[in-house]
């Protein structure tokens, strides 16, 4: 809905956590939404799919599928056209950058959002 939109950009304006609308495509990364020359990812909620495949704090989010990713205003764009269930390519930047296959989850949360947690993912499954 309108309102949920709303208060969804109003919270993450306000702090730059992490926050999506149950039942949208769900990474479980946030990026800076401050940064508008690249999608640094600032939280990595433990056993989400960015966890499981290696995405940590610091890293930047190059491109999701065949979409570059440029800003956080890109990442969230793209995060919001995409399907819970879809499996995509994340491109990663961490010194070089790397390609890991992600499944989207769903996002969580009976209340109308989730926060996630701050906490650094390890990194196992990326790869060239």
């Amino acid at each position: 809905s309108t309102l949920q939109q709303r208060a969804y950009e109003h919270q993450t304006a306000r702090t730059g956590s992490f926050v999506t609308p149950p039942g949208e495509a769900y990474l479980g990364a946030a990026v800076d939404p401050n940064n508008t020359d690249a999608a640094i990812v600032t939280n990595v909620v433990p056993g989400s799919p960015a966890a499981l495949v290696g995405i940590r704090p610091g890293d930047s989010i190059v491109a999701i599928g065949n979409h570059r990713i440029d800003s956080a205003k890109d990442f969230n764009s793209i995060m919001r056209a995409m399907s819970p269930g879809a499996v995509v390519d994340v491109g990663v930047r961490r010194g070089r950058t790397m390609t890991a296959q992600v499944e989207l989850g769903s996002a969580p949360g009976p209340s109308g959002f989730t926060q996630g947690t701050v906490e650094q993912a390890r990194a196992e499954t990326l790869r060239r």
